[in-house]
This record gives structure tokens, C-alpha cells and sequence, in this order.
């Protein structure tokens, strides 16, 4: 019995999406040249490098005889080649032209990261294993990956953006600084979510009463870094003790005297008779960038992402105010305007003693708001949720 042409080409699209996505999940030069030199046969793989040299090549606009020259690649292949990377399916320019952002995979800012990309026009698709998601209709593809993975990946140029909490990129900052090397990144935006702080805490029956109080003591923390930057700021010999989760038993378990931690609401910290008595730092999510060049294309595309961004963000707590009002109470309730600039003044049909107003306030607007606008003169009020906006 002859297998189903539909059945076969599937399970052929199928197995390719597995090859990919294994390719996409290595993390670097040394990663992948392991993995196809495992894959291939020396042949195959000289093969995939001359055809990847000769791309190079067609892009610096040599003649074919000089490619030839260069690599020992057929004039005919390179013909091939060149006439895939024109009228081929994109496959030879994806590499360099999409833009790959590092997001936490499981957390307090993944739903928050994924979501503002998609309100910022970002269609995706995740892959099976739900490490990848690719853009459908933006060239931008979304590695799901441990949070302090993120700074990493960022500054190896193994990804081109990074949306990360603070506290993870200055703690990995601090980290390649005392090993003698430079983070290769740069904080180019901050997004106003995942806000929390980085604290100290104490059991509730410690008697602190300042950073002095810490001399001699044990630290508990996954920020051994910026602890130990707290410490010597403060002139303070104190031991850190590092726990990569649960740290707010280590004093119950006798490992430490003292914890830092991130805090959010503190619940946490009470439910396990802890006392939050100082902070080091506020922490909230920002996008990081590769240091290395991005190339004309994919800068222009990573300016737009954070355009958008920015549209979105300005939005969130924005709404849009449309209020008939008489014309000698305007100044009076242009004041009352929360958070607007000023606000745009239409002329009613058939009456000259009002006027209509509509206003974007970039502030709450409350019942309280409306009333007051009310008792000033104000009618027919309307407010609308904004969705986009560009300044």
C-alpha cells in the first residue's frame, strides 16, 4: 500500500520543525558547530559553509568568477545560490534581518512581556515546545528562557533585545564585572510593569536598627552581587550566603540571620514571621539591547517596536473625554481636564453659546472627575478606553 502523499509531506513538515527548533534552542557558535558536526558528514557540512560564504560573497556584489575563486564553489552553485537569495523564500536573509527577543518563560513578567508585544501589533505562533514563538506577520521571533538566562543571551548577541527585570541586569552586571569583563548590553527602555524592590529582611523578634546591624551577621540571597555592592557601600563585613530559591526559610533552617529578596506586596515574608527592614533597590521590567550592530534594517525595526511600545504605554491609564460645555465656563473646565494638554474645542451646530470638547487626559479619569465637570456646566459627557497612540 502506497503511503498517503498528504500523510507523508506532513510528517516531512512535521520532522523539519523539529530539526529547526532544535537548531533555534542552541545557545551558541560552539553549541551549533557541535551539533552539525555530529549531524553531517565533514562533506555535508563544508557544503552548508561554502553555501553560506558564497551568500556573503553575492551580498558584497562580487562576480561570480571571484567567488569561485575565493571558495572552490562552482559557478553554477553560486548561480543557484544567487537565485534563491533573490527570488528564493527569504531563507538565506532571515537570519540577519529578524530581530529575537529573550523573554522569561514562566513568571511574574512573562504574560505582562507577551502581551505588550502583541498590543504593540506582534502576531506569533508558538512552536511545540513552547520555547519559541515566531511573528507571523513582523519578522521578530520570542525566545522563552530563564530570566537571568536573559542578560546573557543579550550581551552574547545571541538574542537582539531582552525584556528582563532590572534586579536581574544589574545583578548579572555585577556578576561579569568581577570577572574582569564587560556586559555587552544597554538598558534602552523601561516598561512600567513587574514592579517590586529588592529587601532586606529580618526575623520579627530582630532588633535592627540600621545597616550596622548586619556586621558579622549571614546573608541569605540570590543577589549575592548587589548585596555584596550594599555591604561595602556601607563599610559593613558581613558573610552572603547564596540559596537559589526559598530563601525566606533560610533563617529557620539556621543557614542565615538575614535575607534579601524581591518583594512584592510582602505576604510572603510575613507568612514566614519575616520583617522588611530595608531596601536595596526598586526593580521593574526594561528592554536590553545587544551592543553589537544591528545593521541599518533591523535597527529601523527595533526604533518602530519601541514607537510602539511607547504608543501603547503612554495609553494605559489614558481616556478619551468628548463633553459638550458652555463657552464661558471653558477655562473652568479645561482646569478640571486631568493629566490633558489642550484639549480640542469644536463648534456646535445651531447654537453658539456651547461648544463641543474632546481631550486624551493621561491620568484616571474618576467618577468624582466627571461630577465636577458636571457641576462646572458640563453635559453629554463620554468617556472612551484608548487603545494606540503616537505623540
Amino acid at each position: 500500500m502506497k503511503p498517503n502523499r498528504n500523510e507523508s509531506a506532513r510528517q516531512q513538515h512535521d520532522a523539519e520543525d523539529a530539526l529547526f527548533e532544535a537548531v533555534i534552542s542552541l545557545r551558541n557558535s560552539d553549541e551549533c558547530r557541535n551539533f552539525f558536526k555530529d549531524l553531517c558528514t565533514p562533506a555535508e557540512l563544508q557544503a552548508l559553509v561554502d553555501r553560506w560564504q558564497v551568500v556573503e560573497y553575492l551580498e558584497q556584489d562580487l562576480p561570480y568568477r571571484k567567488i569561485h575563486d575565493l571558495t572552490g564553489v562552482s559557478v553554477t552553485t553560486i548561480g543557484r545560490v544567487a537565485r534563491f537569495l533573490s527570488d528564493g523564500f527569504g531563507g538565506y536573509r532571515t537570519p540577519e534581518q529578524r530581530i529575537k527577543i529573550a523573554v522569561q518563560k514562566t513568571g511574574r513578567l512573562t504574560e505582562h512581556s507577551i502581551d505588550l508585544l502583541e498590543r504593540c501589533g506582534l502576531k506569533i505562533t508558538k512552536s511545540k515546545d513552547q520555547l519559541i514563538c515566531y511573528g507571523e506577520n513582523m519578522p521578530i521571533d520570542l525566545l522563552l528562557v530563564r530570566d537571568d538566562d536573559i542578560p546573557g543571551l543579550v550581551s552574547e548577541d545571541v538574542c537582539d533585545l531582552g525584556i528582563v527585570g532590572l534586579n536581574i541586569v544589574e545583578e548579572k552586571r555585577l556578576k561579569l564585572e568581577s570577572e574582569g569583563r564587560e556586559g555587552l548590553f544597554k538598558q534602552i527602555y523601561e516598561l512600567d510593569f513587574g514592579h517590586c524592590r529588592l529587601a532586606l529582611a529580618a526575623p520579627d523578634a530582630t532588633d535592627y536598627t540600621g545597616p550596622k546591624s548586619l556586621e558579622n551577621k549571614r546573608i541569605a540571597t540570590s543577589y549575592v552581587g548587589l548585596v555584596r555592592k550594599y555591604l561595602k557601600n556601607n563599610g559593613i563585613n558581613a558573610e552572603t550566603v547564596y540559596f537559589s530559591g526559598a530563601v525566606e526559610i533560610a533563617p529557620k533552617l539556621g543557614r542565615a540571620d538575614y535575607i534579601c529578596d524581591l518583594v512584592s506586596t510582602g505576604s510572603t515574608l510575613k507568612a514566614n514571621g519575616l520583617t522588611e527592614v530595608d531596601v536595596l533597590m526598586d526593580s521593574e521590567a526594561v528592554v536590553i539591547q545587544t551592543l553589537a550592530p544591528l545593521g541599518e534594517e533591523k535597527q529601523a525595526l527595533v526604533d518602530k517596536i519601541l514607537q510602539r511600545l511607547d504608543g501603547v504605554l503612554q495609553v494605559r491609564e489614558s481616556k478619551y473625554i468628548m463633553l459638550h460645555a458652555p463657552r464661558a465656563a471653558l477655562a473652568e473646565i479645561r482646569d478640571l481636564l486631568p493629566g490633558s494638554e489642550a484639549p480640542t474645542v469644536l463648534p456646535l451646530d445651531g447654537t453658539d453659546d456651547k461648544v463641543a470638547v474632546h481631550a486624551v487626559c493621561r491620568e484616571n479619569v474618576f467618577w468624582e472627575t466627571l461630577e465636577n465637570l458636571k457641576a462646572a456646566g458640563a453635559s453629554s459627557l463620554l468617556v472612551l478606553p484608548v487603545e494606540k497612540m503616537l505623540a
